[in-house]
Order: structure tokens, then C-alpha cells, then sequence
């Protein structure tokens, strides 16, 4: 079982959201939607649920241990941020010199796309060197 701090946003991605994908912030105040970009700045957390209709409400994980779907492999213990446009984590794999926007730590493995991986979420920033 795992702990649970949690909001609702409204969902403004036209086809909706998935469940275990990351969101971030929308254009107003608790909207949300799928990043634009890797490596997006504005984390608000992972969906804990599937909200397939837009501009209707979906929950959030902000805190604790997380449910997160990889875009591929991932080692226990690496630092994850958003891969592309579709919500999914990777390994964080900049080049120096670049701003990191991370979610947390990888508590669990993942051996392909589309795994589901323990992430202990811990947004943070800082540029590698």
C-alpha cells in the first residue's frame, strides 16, 4: 500500500489522460496536462487514474511513492524526469550543462517501455556538470 498525497485537476489534454503519467501545470489554476516538452519545468505530479474526457477531473500524486510509467529502461536508484510528450519517465540523461527538472528516484527497475516503476517522488533542480 502506498501513501497518498494527492489533488484534483482539471484534465485539459482533448483525449484526456492516462493513469501513471505525469502532468503539468495548465494555462489556469488547477488545470493540468500532458508536458509539451522533455524535461518539463512545471511537475505538478502522476495521474493515479485514467480521466479519458477533457476538462473533467483527474487526481494527482504530489507526494510520496508513486506509480509512473517508464518510456524504458530504468536501473533502481536512478533519477527520473519526463521523456517527451506522453507523460512517461526515463533515466535522467542530459548533457552537461543542461537544467534537470526531476520527479523523484526510480525505487524499482523498469526492462522495457511501458513498465509501471515505485518512483519516491522528490521534485528538484539542478544543472549537470
Amino acid at each position: 500500500m502506498h501513501d497518498l498525497a494527492s489533488e484534483t485537476y482539471k484534465i485539459i489534454n482533448a483525449a484526456g489522460v492516462g493513469a501513471n503519467l505525469v502532468v503539468v501545470q495548465g494555462t489556469n489554476e488547477y488545470e493540468s496536462k500532458l508536458p509539451t516538452v522533455a524535461n518539463d519545468d512545471e511537475i505538478l505530479g502522476v495521474t493515479t487514474e485514467r480521466q479519458l474526457t477533457q476538462n473533467k477531473q483527474v487526481r494527482v500524486q504530489y507526494l510520496g511513492i508513486a506509480r509512473v510509467k517508464a518510456s524504458g529502461v530504468i536501473a533502481v536508484g536512478s533519477t527520473v524526469n519526463i521523456d517527451g510528450t506522453s507523460g512517461k519517465v526515463k533515466a535522467v540523461n542530459e548533457g552537461v550543462g543542461v537544467l534537470v527538472n526531476t520527479l523523484g528516484q526510480a525505487l524499482q527497475a523498469a526492462t522495457a517501455d511501458g513498465d509501471i516503476i515505485d518512483v519516491l517522488l522528490n521534485f528538484d533542480k539542478y544543472q549537470i556538470s
